[in-house]
């Protein structure tokens, strides 16, 4: 089998992005023997301590690369050495770039001007290069393209799902969401990281009159207590999956023109998606390429007249939605667009 090195410059302390990498190291290990490389760190140890463990990962990658038949990396700004020495290595071995979002705003709102500079840099140093650049959407892919990338493919991401463990599951917390559940006609839920663009005042607000919806927050927010929604601060995937299939609809990240981006393939949503649970979305998601997906899918920048009445008549689908996602939204249907 061929030698498949998997580059992470980060940890795997967001949830999200250990699904992601689970998901798709379950796929490449299908047909590669695959190598992860991450850079291992705690966000809570000293600078020393995230210095030492940074210097390992550079020095770490740069020797599997050696070896390695085929290189891919998650891009990250601040993997400055493995960045420029996959540069020289991409001219004699395929190296793919996994790119997620276009970063310059929310660079600029999270006031990281050093960590921008190396971003404009790096864009223009790979330019050189004979990468393969993987864009997640086709709004990324342009973004790319303008910046004189070279080979930039589109391919949206996936999801790896799993039936939920109810063994497992916290007996407060089942019994909670029960009670909460038998208030209300519909339930819907919205998972965030505490980002602005998340938009979770806003989809509080959008709530507020609809008094027959209880909503359930998992993230980390300090809502006052209200009858309406139920808060979660952290929990597992297991749980979270377990909350989405007892909703009715789900809510995604609700502002992220904020961040100057209208597109997008949220590993949020996909994980709503093969829950069986349709989304409400303030976006053009990409799972809506799909043309089985779309019916489940609302936009609410075209339909804020008519977006409450759509989407909870939804709900007597959701097995028939689950079959579809699991369908559509694998890895397998992402590493097929450039492997």
């Amino acid at each position: 089998m061929q030698r498949f090195i998997y580059i992470l410059p980060t940890n795997f302390e967001h949830k999200g992005i250990s699904k992601k990498v689970d998901g798709q190291i379950a796929f490449l290990r299908r047909q590669f023997n695959v190598t992860l490389i991450a850079n291992n760190f705690k966000s809570q140890s000293f600078f020393l301590q995230k210095l030492w463990a940074y210097i390992i990962f550079e020095l770490s990658a740069i020797f599997h690369c050696f070896s390695a038949d085929i290189i891919y990396i998650r891009y990250n700004t601040k993997s400055v050495c493995i960045n420029f020495w996959l540069i020289f290595l991409s001219y004699f071995k395929p190296v793919y770039v996994e790119h997620n979002n276009i970063i310059d705003t929310e660079l600029f709102i999270r006031r990281r001007f050093i960590e921008h500079r190396f971003y404009l840099m790096t864009l223009y140093l790979m330019r050189w290069g004979q990468f393969t650049h993987v864009a997640v959407n086709n709004e990324l892919k342009s973004y790319l393209e303008i910046k004189n990338l070279k080979q930039v493919v589109y391919a949206q991401n996936g999801y790896d799902y799993h039936p939920i463990e109810t063994a497992s599951l916290p007996l407060a917390l089942v019994d909670q969401v029960r009670a909460f559940k038998e208030k209300f006609s519909y339930l819907a839920i919205f998972c965030g990281n505490g980002y602005a663009w998340h938009g979770v005042d806003d989809i509080v607000k959008l709530l507020a009159s609809k008094t027959d919806v209880g909503l359930l927050i998992v993230g980390p927010y300090t809502f006052q207590d209200s009858d309406q929604y139920l808060q979660f601060d952290n929990l597992d995937t297991n749980s979270i999956s377990y909350l989405i299939e007892q909703c009715d609809f789900s809510i995604s990240s609700f502002r992220l023109d904020m961040i100057n981006i209208s597109e997008g393939s949220l590993l949020k949503s996909r994980q709503y998606l093969c829950h069986g649970c349709p989304v409400l979305v303030n976006y053009y998601d990409c799972a809506s390429d799909f043309d089985a997906l779309k019916p489940f899918i609302i936009d609410y920048r075209d339909h804020q007249d008519d977006w409450y009445d759509k989407i909870t008549s939804l709900g007597d689908s959701k097995n028939e939605l689950r079959r579809l996602a699991c369908q559509y939204l694998n890895w397998d249907n992402y590493f097929n667009q450039f492997l």
